[in-house]
């Protein structure tokens, strides 16, 4: 059974989402929970191959391979930065590349450093307006307008995954 295996595996309980499987549960000290995972991420890819609108246990035999190997898994992630004084620079720094709008860098014991953005994050969601074809201008304006009462972000992040 798949979904045993991932279990073993990677310490990882998987569970129907929309579109996306969801992480229902990560076992403590499991290689899912050193990678990054947390309970309720979305597995979005594994190495850039789409797990849209497939079953869990589709998504297990795609996570499957021998031990002692590692798999590269996107999650989606929701993350919640608290509000905090619009004094001097943003929390954090958006760059506009080829996948999109990222996070290259984010300042230490900010709201956005608490809430758990990591440089590389790429958010794909603000409030609730996507990020595909917001200019960055529109997007750093979004987040400044959104620092003193907070902001939630979608963001997709990268994560190797060791099999044990």
């Amino acid at each position: 059974e798949p979904l045993r295996a991932v279990e073993k595996m990677f310490g990882i309980t998987l569970e129907a989402g929309d579109p996306y499987t969801l992480a229902a549960e990560v076992r403590e000290g499991s290689s899912a929970q050193r990678s990054g995972i947390l309970s309720g991420d979305a597995l979005v890819a594994i190495w850039g191959y789409s797990l849209a609108f497939l079953a869990p246990k589709r998504v297990a035999a795609e996570l499957a391979g021998p031990s002692g190997t590692q798999i590269k898994v996107t999650i989606k992630r929701v993350v919640l930065i608290s509000g905090e004084a619009a004094r001097g620079r943003s929390p954090f720094d958006l760059d506009m590349g080829r996948l999109g709008l990222t996070v290259p860098r984010v300042r230490p014991s900010t709201a956005a450093d608490r809430a758990g953005l990591l440089p590389g994050d790429r958010i794909v969601r603000i409030s609730q307006e996507s990020t595909r074809y917001m200019p960055l201008s529109q997007a750093q304006r979004k987040i400044a307008e959104g620092r003193e009462r907070g902001v939630r972000l979608v963001i997709h992040r990268d994560l190797m995954i060791s099999r044990e």
